[in-house]
């Protein structure tokens, strides 16, 4: 962990002693890969031009700052259905302390690299049914909880080995 680490825990700890709002959930899209029975998101997708920009992130991290350092929430949809999605975990990477939740569909070596040095601290990764069948049922994708245990498997490698 470098300085630059060190100094966010430590404007994240002193937020938490003041008792400061201290965890913010942003859905940067509600398009979707999948087609879960349980979702409502997919089919109420809005076009990307609707989407906030960059420009528009920069100003909310910029803003949440001046209250303290957030744990940011980046959520979707499926957040990697932006091609600009390590730019918004960056972004938020500067002040902030970004997780993601994804599906894992579309996890690979460079965007599990990409997301940790852009400053992400962990990824949640979907897993609805402890078996494949069940699963693969519910997101409408056959095949996609043995990808998703590979992707995961991925992912893991980079939480413990830091970017490359």
């Amino acid at each position: 962990m470098g300085l630059k680490e060190i100094s966010r825990d430590a404007r994240f700890a002193a937020g938490l002693v003041a008792r400061r709002p201290f965890q913010c959930l942003i859905q940067v899209t509600n398009l979707c890969n999948m087609r879960c029975s349980f979702c409502d998101f997919w089919p109420n997708g809005v076009a990307p031009r609707e989407e906030l920009t960059l420009a528009d992130y920069r100003k909310l991290a910029a803003e949440l700052a001046r209250i303290s350092c957030f744990l940011i929430s980046v959520e979707g949809g499926e957040p990697f259905v932006r091609p600009d999605i390590i730019d918004i975990v960056r972004i938020f990477g500067e002040r902030h302390i970004p997780v993601l939740y994804t599906n894992g569909w579309y996890i690979d070596d460079d965007a599990a690299r990409g997301l940790f040095a852009a400053g992400v601290s962990n990824v949640g990764v979907s897993i609805d049914y402890p078996d494949a069948e069940r699963h693969d049922r519910k997101r409408k994708r056959e095949h996609e909880a043995e990808r998703r245990h590979e992707k995961t498997v991925l992912a893991a490698r980079h939480v413990s080995s830091g970017p490359n």
